[in-house]
């Protein structure tokens, strides 16, 4: 009977691996959970967590007032111009624009990676050397950097019956 109970404990230990290892080896279990806690905080300090990433987008915004015109006029006295000057500058992905009664817009993407700064300086130049080109009553072409960071999370509107 000895016999058999000798090589049912021998089965435990095998059946149990990493455990009887541990158990056997207090040191070893030690070392290795310090090893495991160590590489959790250099992880933990080492890779940057955002929720929301970093994928602002190269968009600016190019809008000229022009005052009493018809969206007809706008379109071609002032966008088509505009429009050609922003095709010159490096770097354009896409150019869309809208001509309203009084003003025109056009939205200006650039390639992934650009310098947004860098971008609006080019395209302010490319603006200054056809600004003689516009009629007298429009004014000067206006550069808005589009920020995604600018944009409100949430709008809320309160409203009550006792105040205005």
């Amino acid at each position: 009977m000895t016999g058999k109970a000798q090589s049912g404990r021998a089965l435990d230990a095998k059946s149990t691996g990493g455990v009887a290892l541990f158990v056997s080896r207090p040191i070893l279990a030690l070392v290795v959970s310090s090893l495991i806690i160590i590489a959790g905080l250099a992880s933990l300090f080492g890779v940057e967590i955002r929720e929301l990433p970093n994928v602002d987008r190269p968009v600016i915004t190019v809008t000229t007032p022009f005052s009493g015109a018809a969206p007809e006029t706008i379109d071609q006295e002032v966008t088509r111009r505009v429009e050609g000057a922003i095709g010159r500058v490096a770097g354009v992905k896409s150019i869309s624009s809208s001509s309203r009664f009084g003003r025109s817009r056009i939205v200006v993407e650039f390639n992934d990676g650009a310098n947004v700064d860098v971008a609006a300086a080019e395209l302010r130049d490319a603006l200054a050397r056809i600004a003689g080109d516009f009629p007298d009553e429009a004014e000067d072409p206006q550069v808005v950097k589009a920020d995604a960071d600018s944009q409100p999370v949430l709008r809320i509107a309160v409203t009550s019956d006792g105040r205005s």
